[in-house]
């Protein structure tokens, strides 16, 4: 395998970073993230505005959100709403835009959405019953992830009505779901988030962690990632372990499959459906993450099949897909030609 020449420095740089100890206990996520039933909530906002805001940066709205406590109480929270993302920013793209809330913290604490105050939300694009199945795709993703791994971002599904409070268009009610804050899914981890490095060596990652990330964006179709150059994944430092890369956006995959995906040239494959493995040869022990992922398949399969709200069809078509990558991994002569002899050098 060979090394970078400026491995070494870069490795005793890492070092001298402080954060947590490896030997840390892992933090209890807060509410919001430690429960795995749907949110019914409704964020009322000027979306005559919202739907404007198409630029890198862009201004916060005030808002409301309303839902309900655990004892079945009417609960209202202030909500500063912006529109966020790069591709789903776009309106050739997303009619309707990834959206940040942030909430403030002492009024939402001992909530059902307590612990947070800024936190992503992943919106349904563009209307249609097609586009609230790829979100429930895309949320599968994450959840299967967190199957795999600990080290992966927490997520909620949400039921969302939107209600528009310039009164331009009538509610609409979709489905959505929110991303554990990098910060806090870094605490959990015990670790601090590295995202404004700019580029990582790929040798500095633990290699095991590396790999596992590596074959599982191969499993759902996604090519739209880099460690190296932190695209669509977020580096933590743990003392005495190195670098974790937590994987994020996963909607250019083959497994959420939305019209404007569309692979890289350079990759030459016809359509994000194609798997290609992109992980680099970081020397893990392959077999048993082989047999982990073939472990947790039965699970993976369950989860997919049971989700609230997925349509049969869109079921039956995420378990073939998958059922399809799980015979790469039960076969020595396809894990050896797809992947193993795939993987880049450094």
């Amino acid at each position: 395998m060979r090394r970078h020449p400026s491995l070494l420095l870069a490795v005793l740089l890492a070092g001298m970073i402080q954060g947590p100890s490896a030997l840390q206990a892992q933090a209890d996520p807060a509410p919001l993230f430690a429960g795995e039933d749907v949110l019914e909530l409704t964020l009322e906002v000027d979306f005559s505005k919202i739907l404007t805001d198409r630029k890198e940066t862009n201004p916060e709205r005030p808002g409301r959100i309303l839902a309900t406590g655990a004892g079945g109480e009417a609960l209202e929270f202030d909500v500063m709403v912006r529109t966020r993302g790069k591709s789903r920013l776009q309106r050739k793209v997303c009619r309707f835009p990834p959206l940040r809330l942030n909430f403030k913290k002492k009024q939402v604490a001992g909530t059902p959405l307590g612990g947070y105050d800024k936190v992503k939300l992943v919106a349904h694009c563009n209307e249609g019953g097609a586009w609230d199945q790829r979100v429930l795709k895309e949320y599968l993703a994450y959840r299967i992830y967190n199957v795999l791994t600990e080290y992966s971002f927490r997520v909620r599904l949400v039921r969302m009505t939107y209600v528009d409070t310039s009164g331009s268009s009538a509610p609409r009610e979709h489905w959505g779901f929110l991303i554990e804050p990098d910060d806090a899914m870094a605490e959990r981890l015990g670790g601090v988030s590295m995202e404004d490095r700019g580029e990582l060596h790929p040798g500095l990652y633990d290699p095991d962690s590396a790999t596992r990330l590596s074959l599982f964006q191969m499993m759902i179709g996604n090519t739209d990632w880099s460690v190296v150059g932190l695209h669509n994944t977020v580096p933590i430092y743990v003392n005495e372990r190195g670098y974790f890369a937590i994987p994020y956006d996963f909607d250019w995959s083959g497994l959420v499959d939305p019209p404007y995906a569309t692979p890289a040239e350079v990759l030459n494959i016809d359509s994000v459906r194609d798997r290609v493995y992109r992980g680099f040869c970081w020397g893990a022990d392959m077999d048993p993450l082989y047999q982990d992922f073939l472990g947790h398949a039965p699970e993976i399969i369950e989860m997919v099949r049971t989700q609230e709200g997925i349509e049969s069809g869109t079921a039956s078509d995420v378990v073939s897909y998958l059922e399809e990558y799980f015979r790469v991994l039960d076969s020595d002569g396809l894990r050896g030609r797809q992947i193993e002899g795939e993987c880049r050098q450094w």
